[in-house]
């Protein structure tokens, strides 16, 4: 028995060392990496639009490289980096596999809509208008029950379900974007990762 296990354990170890698999990560773009989950993320043809190109990922193993292993393993690895897809894998077998890691492109956030009070006479020729005039009636009640940073959903709603009521401008003109001073629009925040 003494016998046998120097020379197990030396064939285990050149099997582990001859099937060794090395990743290569080369950064391309400025989105961060890491982060990522256990999985296996999806393979795509094309970069779809939304997305941005993070990293070249290369894959090599120094020996029983099957095409599947690799390929597994790139997508393994992806998804450890937080990758969300991979465009242009390119597997040769026994050699190496290489994709390019894609994620969504930092997302943009609006600054929150300002909701302004409706006019009291709005509100009356809303009371004497029939069935559109009650729905935005309802709405307006709606609206005045949310929170200040919620106003503007119901009337979002009025104008995407009523397009040809009556009310439609009357409506829009309550929603304001963000107030400005001098030469500071700013139409969007960006928001770190």
């Amino acid at each position: 028995m003494q016998k046998l296990k120097p020379a197990f354990m030396t064939a285990a170890t050149m099997m582990l060392v001859s099937a060794c698999v090395h990743t290569q990560i080369e950064r391309t773009g400025r989105a961060h990496l890491g982060g990522g989950n256990e999985g296996i993320v999806r393979v795509l043809a094309a970069m779809p639009v939304g997305y941005q190109e993070v990293a070249v990922i290369t894959i090599s193993a120094s020996s029983f490289g099957t095409e599947q292993r690799l390929e597994r393993h790139l997508l393994r690895r992806a998804s450890l980096l937080g990758c969300e897809a991979i465009v242009g894998l390119v597997v040769k077998v026994d050699a190496n596999a290489r994709g390019t890691c894609i994620q969504r492109r930092e997302p943009r956030y609006e600054v929150p809509t300002i909701v302004l009070d409706a006019a009291p006479t709005l509100l009356v020729r809303a009371a004497d208008a029939g069935p559109a005039g009650e729905a935005l009636l309802q709405v307006i009640d709606q609206m005045n029950s949310r929170p200040a940073s919620e106003r503007s959903w119901p009337l979002k709603w009025y104008l995407k379900t009523y397009p040809d009521s009556p009310f439609c401008d009357d409506v829009a003109a309550l929603l304001r974007g963000p107030v400005t001073s001098g030469s500071q629009a700013t139409a969007s925040v960006r928001m770190a990762p």
